[in-house]
C-alpha cells in the first residue's frame, strides 16, 4: 500500500500537508482486533508492537508518498503484509 502525506489511509489518520509546507504530520490508530503489529514506511521499522486501540501522537513526515506495510509483531521484515 502506499500512501501520500497529507491523505488518509486505513490506518493513518489526521493528517496535515501542504505544497507550500516542508512537513507533514500523521497519527496512526490501530483498528485490527487481535493483532500486535508492526508498521513498516518504506521498509524501515516505524511501529513496533502496535496494539489494538493505540494512537499516536503525531509523527511529522516530509510530504510524499509512502509505502506502508503492517506485518503481525515479530514477523519478518520481508513477510508477506496483511495489509
Amino acid at each position: 500500500m502506499a500512501i501520500t502525506a497529507g491523505a488518509v489511509a486505513p490506518l493513518l489518520v489526521n493528517t496535515a500537508a501542504h505544497a507550500a509546507t516542508s512537513s507533514a504530520e500523521v497519527t496512526v490508530v490501530h483498528g485490527i482486533p487481535k493483532t500486535p503489529a508492526d508498521v513498516y514506511l518504506d521498509g524501515k521499522l516505524a511501529l513496533k508492537d502496535f496494539l489494538l486501540g493505540t494512537v499516536t501522537k503525531p509523527i511529522a513526515l516530509a510530504p510524499g508518498s509512502y509505502s506502508v506495510a503492517i506485518r503481525p509483531h515479530a514477523a519478518s521484515s520481508t513477510s508477506t503484509p496483511i495489509l
